[in-house]
């Protein structure tokens, strides 16, 4: 009977010592995984939702891609984007909006895709350094994209310093989610200061670039316009008629805006009337948009791309990108 309890008791220690290193083992992997919320990192700032774009400015093989990165307090990112190359070639598409109550009721023509639901990438990320983002991209995409960033009172800027392909990219971010936005109607009367900027831009191998502005609402010089389609509901106003006169050598530049305010996306086209004499643009320059918003969900600028693909030749294969804000 000794023998016996001596032998039950050798199990049962046995057991429990089995049970105790099965436990250990079980927490040690759970402190060991990557991107656990033990080793997660605060956000720049604090921020976690970025909207940014990057571009591959090289010959006649460039893209753009325009994303909204969300940084999870477990340490892994969500992209939501969508992405546009030189080498196939895309539609205009309408986005949707049309400019009622306008001397002129055009559609908004966008590239194709940016009017319906973006992709997704999956991945990583930390903070290597004072002012370093790195993210790994583990489904969808490959390789470390690096961001340079700088913590401003309300935003936090990024700028590209790294990416296996792209060489340019710029990019703000906030704690304001992408489940809202700011409808044109309430940007067109927040009288903000012109938006300006850095561009890049590739004309089917030609690198051009510098700083750009755009006037989204009305001043003395640039007679800018709500398209109040005069329902009675102010919130069904969603595009804004930023069209350029002709002044000296400059022809006129048919351009117009729009967003509904449900969600970041605006929608931005323009032609000049020397390349077609309608009232609306046949075509032109397709641009899409994702509104910068500060911390306090105020309209702060766009972080925009354009792609403009009809054909395979100079003038009519455009890519570029723009950071255009009023942020100091």
């Amino acid at each position: 009977m000794n023998q016996h309890g001596h032998a039950a008791g050798g199990v049962l220690q046995r057991l429990r010592h089995g049970v105790l290193v099965t436990a250990l083992m079980v927490v040690a992997a759970i402190v060991a995984l990557p991107g656990s919320a033990e080793a997660a990192q605060e956000p720049p700032g604090g921020r976690a939702n970025y909207t940014v774009a990057l571009m591959r400015n090289v010959g006649t093989e460039s893209f753009v891609r325009l994303a909204q990165y969300s940084l999870r307090a477990d340490g892994t990112i969500r992209a939501d984007y969508w992405a546009w190359n030189a080498q196939q070639t895309q539609p205009n598409v309408s986005s949707g909006l049309r400019t009622l109550g306008c001397a002129n009721t055009c559609d908004i023509w966008t590239p194709n895709g940016f009017q319906s639901a973006p992709k997704q990438l999956y991945g990583t990320w930390s903070l290597t350094s004072t002012d370093d983002l790195s993210i790994t991209w583990t489904s969808g995409s490959s390789g470390v994209e690096r961001w340079k960033f700088a913590n401003l009172a309300t935003a936090t800027q990024l700028t590209l310093a790294s990416h296996p392909t792209a060489n340019t990219g710029w990019g703000w971010g906030s704690r304001i989610g992408f489940n809202t936005g700011v409808p044109a109607r309430t940007i067109f009367e927040s009288n903000i200061l012109p938006l300006s900027g850095p561009w890049s831009q590739n004309n089917w191998g030609e690198v051009l670039g510098g700083i750009t502005q755009l006037q989204m609402t009305a001043n003395g010089t640039l007679p800018v316009h709500l398209c109040d389609n005069n329902d009675g509901n102010p919130g069904n106003d969603h595009c804004i008629n930023v069209t350029t006169p002709a002044i000296g050598d400059k022809p006129e530049n048919k351009a117009y805006i729009g967003g509904t305010g449900t969600d970041r996306r605006m929608f931005y086209n323009h032609e000049l009337k020397t390349v077609n004499s309608g009232p609306c643009p046949a075509r032109g320059h397709l641009k899409a948009a994702l509104q910068i918003l500060d911390d306090n969900g105020t309209f702060r600028g766009l972080i925009m791309v354009e792609a403009s693909l009809a054909a395979k030749t100079y003038g009519t294969n455009i890519l570029g990108i723009f950071d255009l804000n009023n942020i100091d």
